[in-house]
């Protein structure tokens, strides 16, 4: 049985859609360290201000995310903390963003909250998950300024 090569990009072509789910860009900078981002996802976990509520996180990560790891862990925050590489979590609320970490190594972290932060615009945002950009422009020469962009599916985390 012979296999052509046009069977193995035919097989490829139809992963496309499934590999571009998963997917983030674009970069953030702080100070002289930048991060450029490549993989994407979106979670909800209880609101720790209003029980019965979910707040929802859109994390954008330097390297490959585990999404097995990230599903499995008890703490969705400390799943992506203890990853490798620079991330970048958006949390959402009324008005937009409303809570931004962000993690630039080595050692770099930064937490804002009260937002909104930035600007964020969704192109979709269902059931599957979200996708849009995000931009932030820092007022100082020092501070976070972002442009990244993402198509990312909604993970369950338990």
């Amino acid at each position: 049985m012979r296999i052509h090569a046009r069977h193995y990009l035919i097989a490829a072509i139809g992963l496309l859609p499934v590999a571009a789910l998963a997917a983030g860009s674009g970069t953030c900078t702080y100070k002289d360290k930048k991060n450029t981002f490549t993989d994407a996802i979106v979670f909800q976990k209880p609101d720790p201000f209003e029980k019965g509520k979910k707040e929802t996180t859109i994390a954008l990560s330097t390297e490959k995310i585990d999404v097995a790891k990230f599903k499995a862990s008890d703490d969705a925050d400390m799943a992506l903390l203890s990853m490798d590489g620079g991330k970048i979590q958006l949390t959402l609320g009324d008005g937009g963003v409303t809570m931004l970490y962000a993690y630039f190594p080595p050692g770099s972290n930064i937490s804002n909250s009260g937002g909104p932060y930035g600007d964020l615009k969704l192109s979709r945002n269902d059931a599957s998950g979200m996708a849009g950009t995000f931009t932030l422009k820092g007022k100082e020469a020092d501070d976070v300024s972002c442009d990244v962009k993402f198509d990312a599916p909604l993970i369950a985390h338990k």
